[in-house]
């Protein structure tokens, strides 16, 4: 039995990139490629496979009150710098290069001092609420909210993930428990692009 490749790159790929930021290509397909400096030296990769980030809080945070970034400041994968933790002076935004769908994941966990305390993953694209999970605790212990979005961006939108807490709550950041579940696994966001639609 021999496999039949169901799909090959096309023979009119640009060359391989040697400056410049991260660049897209049609295909006479419709299938979009990026390549950027430094990353697969150059080459062009189909964005569907490539253009994937997922980022974690490493440091100490406490998720105040009200609403804000959730800044993120680990990497388990960002090839093409999807992830931009000093957008707007260091709150952290993905930053969209190509235009078409993508699907963004956001996780908050925390530690709840009370009980009925609330907590809430948000994700903004250019500053609107576009997705929200909320969650009540009825205990004084760990409990986090999870929330995805699907959505059309242009170049250079930004999406955000965010947190609201109706108390000040101390994030769990690093790695999850038990160790097994690897870096970011309470308090993490991913971004990834599904293509034009």
């Amino acid at each position: 039995m021999s496999l039949i490749p169901t799909y090959a790159p096309p023979d009119n790929l640009p060359a391989p990139l040697t400056y410049g930021g991260i660049q897209s290509y049609t295909d006479i397909y419709g299938d979009v490629w990026v390549a950027l400096v430094g990353v697969n030296g150059g080459a062009w990769r189909r964005a569907k496979d490539v253009l994937f980030s997922h980022v974690y809080r490493v440091a100490a945070l406490n998720l105040t009150a009200g609403g804000a970034t959730t800044l993120m400041d680990g990497t388990i994968s960002d090839n093409y710098s999807l992830y931009n933790p000093g957008f707007q002076s260091g709150v952290g935004a993905y930053i969209i290069p190509v235009a078409g769908w993508y699907e963004a994941v956001h996780q908050v966990g925390g530690t709840a001092t009370a009980v009925g305390q609330q907590m809430d993953a948000r994700i903004y694209n250019n500053g609107v609420l576009m997705s929200v999970a909320r969650v009540h605790t009825t205990l004084a212990t760990s409990f986090s909210a999870i929330t995805t979005y699907l959505g059309l961006c242009n170049v250079n939108d930004y999406v955000q993930p965010w947190d609201y807490c109706s108390a000040t709550i101390a994030a769990i950041v690093g790695s999850g428990t038990p160790p097994s579940f690897g870096p970011g696994y309470w308090t993490y966001s991913i971004l990834r692009y599904r293509g034009t639609g």
